[in-house]
């Protein structure tokens, strides 16, 4: 869906959600930009939260399901019945993203569990990994988690997407869930040891959490990967 974020913002802002908010600004977008009243007043009620960096990145172009998204955030502000309705559909999961701290110190592979409601789902492993590959929030990075989900730095080379632009799904079988990626995901999956693991690790964790999953193993272009460099 080839529609720029800045647009979109502007239109949504147009609701009414009481008061104009005083200007709260991400890195890259100024209170000088056409679109800096509307990205603040709809980051005060919590419509956009931006990128884990702090940048909004208003000129990308925006998929489908980030658009629903939105949507929907507006509709249960401004709508007590559609909100209602909403939460009744909610269900409450635990995404384990990396610890920051233990990581830098330590160890590579430690996660920190993190709450979050979606909607209820009958493939409701997949909706979580989802979740977990979107990244941390601004609100939650603030508890000490981070994740290394996304190339925005550049470390993976360039050309390099977000980890979820590259996942396909999740199947459990006797117990073993089955992450599959497109082949592009190895530049993740496959890197320098400490990255493997700050990767590998949260995805393992969120998983295990559900009863049908005692293990994990990574389908990578296809093909089931036991052995990894580094």
């Amino acid at each position: 869906m080839k529609k720029f974020l800045a647009g979109i913002i502007v239109g949504l802002a147009l609701v009414p959600m009481g008061m104009q908010a005083a200007i709260t600004l991400f890195h890259d977008v100024s209170a000088d930009d056409w679109f800096g009243p509307a990205v603040s007043r709809l980051r005060e009620h919590g419509i956009v939260n931006g990128y884990q960096d702090g940048t909004f990145q208003p000129h990308r172009e925006v998929s489908r399901a980030e658009l629903a998204v939105i949507i929907d955030r507006v509709l249960s502000t401004v709508d007590p019945e559609y909100a209602a309705q909403s939460a009744e559909n909610l269900v409450e999961i635990t995404l384990y993203f990396t610890d920051r701290d233990v990581a830098i110190e330590r160890d590579c592979s430690a996660t920190k569990a993190v709450r979050r409601m979606i909607p209820q789902t009958t493939a409701i492993a997949d909706a979580a990994l989802r979740e977990l590959l979107a990244g941390v929030t601004p609100d939650e990075e603030t508890t000490g988690v981070t994740d290394s989900f996304s190339n925005e730095t550049g470390y993976l080379g360039a050309g390099i997407g977000p980890l979820i632009s590259y996942y396909e799904g999740v199947s459990i079988s006797d117990g073993i869930a089955t992450v599959a990626f497109t082949g592009q995901a190895m530049a993740y999956l496959n890197s320098a040891a400490c990255s493997q693991q700050s990767v590998k690790s949260p995805i393992v964790q969120t998983l295990r959490q559900f009863p049908s999953v005692s293990d994990v193993q990574f389908s990578v272009g296809g093909r089931v990967v036991t052995e990894w460099d580094a």
